[in-house]
């Protein structure tokens, strides 16, 4: 696969092995990320943070559990591995498929642009925020 790209499929051909394998690598991720997202919407009792459209806007007028579910997903996330650029290419083709992932996508967006906010995660992950 290219590097640093925000699209996994730049330099493939469709249909091509290289291509089936790359798209096969990301979908694994892509899955792995929805178990993630639904395992702590389950524990917390919260559904999906679906009101994210994109920016430091966006993020802040979201509520404090919300963000701070966000905040858990993307630690999850790093401890996995999963960096930006791995994140990049989750989102390239989850918006591929945006109609089965249209739930998840909100909350794929958020963490993404998590870093670049600025955002202390800390503030959330250690602050006094309860899902009863």
């Amino acid at each position: 696969m290219p590097c640093l790209s925000d699209r996994w499929y730049v330099g493939l051909t469709p249909k091509t092995p290289e291509y089936i394998e790359a798209e096969r690598h990301v979908q694994g991720m892509l899955d792995a990320f929805l178990h993630v997202i639904e395992y702590y919407c389950k524990a917390c009792e919260r559904s999906f943070p679906a009101s994210y459209v994109g920016g430091v806007d966006s993020f802040e007028q979201l509520n404090d559990k919300d963000k701070a579910l966000i905040c858990f997903i993307h630690h999850h996330l790093l401890c996995d591995g999963i960096r930006a650029n791995e994140m990049h290419d989750i989102l390239s083709l989850a918006e591929m498929h945006s109609e089965r992932f249209s739930d998840a996508l909100p909350t794929l967006r958020a963490c993404l642009n998590l870093p670049r906010m600025r955002v202390s995660i800390k503030r959330y992950m250690l602050g006094d925020h309860h899902f009863q």
